[in-house]
């Protein structure tokens, strides 16, 4: 596999490629302009702490749960019908929960309603996305198209994550929550616009419940008999893991440990996303094998989170959380890199004609990391110091570092 990827111009000649990336930068927008109205809305809504975390646990069940049914429909269906409905009803499922809002009328179980429903919405989206990749892409440029993507997409969330305050400001959260449901509608239409005769190929296979059992059997047989996707799968279970003790401590540890203000850690999480957007751009111009990316950007994981789990003894403040931005921005960096790697990794060795069942079935799996990541986190937790937890993470990283440098399967990437 060659090192060297094409350069970005060269996506001017993918047009409908360069449709979707826009729908996917507007969804990028407009969520990250909610994320905080949304968060405060279901906590005025639920009245508790621990119901607005049950919500959040909820909301990861849809993808975990029916991703793999969602993929094996989605190759039976028409991938860019799918996406313009699924975004249509997010759009009014948020709308409408902005409008009851307004009306005084949202409660627990309406906020939990909207929640699975946008959900379970994205669960069908997410695998007819990757499966429509190919139809609009040359595999040449999928590196290239990859990381222009996930660059564009992560610029967009950095402009929401800084607009959000004043748009709340100004419009208040339901005013928040209608400009999400207008970029779930613009983007229906960007992707209402792609010409492509292939991306609204579909199985001829009957869709009937027999017919979409025996597409999640293959999905998950195929992963199990193809050795590198499996490798693959394993890996990408070890790289979610690694990033959980850190990110369920992360408020934990950056206000009791490093000292910092609201106002300082929402300047972390904009310069962490930034750093992810760099990491994306600039991971095609790296003259390296993914197999190397991925090495490297393994071990500078691991050596970040030795750092965060020393850097409470640093006594100035000023060099503390200096050293901290330092160490997310290089930790971003090669996270967005190593993701890419994946991505790319994963779209060259899956079959087109599979590649909806199997990113639902992938999806679902390494979806449960995070959560069971956090419950055995939190029971930890209880014993375990949390700049200690961040160890788990550096071993994590390390085996991962190890797992590719010596196992074979994994030259493939």
């Amino acid at each position: 596999m060659s090192s060297k990827a094409l350069p970005y111009r060269a996506l001017r000649t993918q047009p409908q490629y360069c449709k979707l990336i826009a729908a996917n930068m507007v969804n990028r927008f407009g969520d990250s302009i909610d994320a905080i109205a949304y968060s405060l809305l279901m906590y005025r809504v639920t009245g508790s702490a621990a119901l607005m975390a049950l919500v959040l646990a909820i909301n990861y069940l849809p993808t975990i749960v029916l991703q793999p049914i969602a993929g094996a429909i989605v190759d039976k269906l028409n991938k860019q019908r799918v996406m313009v409905w699924c975004d249509i009803g997010r759009g009014v499922i948020v709308a409408a929960t902005a409008a009851l809002h307004l009306l005084g009328a949202l409660n627990t179980p309406l906020i939990l309603l909207s929640v699975v429903g946008c959900s379970t919405l994205e669960a069908l989206r997410v695998p007819a996305g990757v499966a429509i990749v190919p139809s609009l892409l040359s595999e040449e440029l999928y590196t290239t198209g990859t990381a222009l993507n996930q660059t564009l997409s992560r610029v967009c969330e950095v402009i929401g994550l800084s607009l959000a305050g004043a748009v709340e400001g100004l419009l208040g959260m339901a005013g928040a929550l209608l400009i999400d449901a207008a970029t779930f509608v613009l983007s229906a239409l960007a992707v209402a616009l792609i010409r492509s005769q292939s991306a609204r190929e579909k199985d001829s296979a009957p869709l009937n419940v027999k017919g979409i059992i025996q597409s999640i059997k293959e999905g998950f047989v195929y992963i199990v008999h193809t050795r590198t996707l499996f490798a693959l799968l394993l890996f990408g279970m070890g790289l979610n893991l690694s990033n959980v003790p850190y990110g369920v401590f992360a408020t934990a540890y950056q206000t009791d440990f490093i000292g910092l203000s609201p106002t300082l850690m929402s300047a972390v999480q904009l310069a962490g996303t930034g750093a992810m957007a760099l990491g994306a751009f600039l991971s095609p111009k790296v003259p390296l094998h993914n197999r190397a990316k991925a090495l490297l950007s393994c071990g500078v994981s691991a050596v970040s989170f030795a750092i965060l789990t020393q850097l409470p003894a640093v006594e100035d403040f000023y060099l503390r959380v200096g050293l901290l931005f330092g160490i997310m921005i290089v930790y971003n960096i090669a996270g967005a890199i190593l993701s890419l790697v994946f991505s790319v990794t994963f779209m060259k060795f899956v079959d087109k004609a599979y590649l909806g069942r199997v990113s639902g079935a992938t999806n679902a799996v390494l979806t449960c990391a995070a959560p069971l990541g956090a419950l055995v986190c939190s029971a930890l937790a209880t014993v375990i110091p949390v700049p200690q937890m961040l160890w788990a993470g550096v071993i994590l990283s390390a085996a991962l570092f190890g797992l590719i440098a010596s196992v074979k399967v994994y030259r493939q990437m």
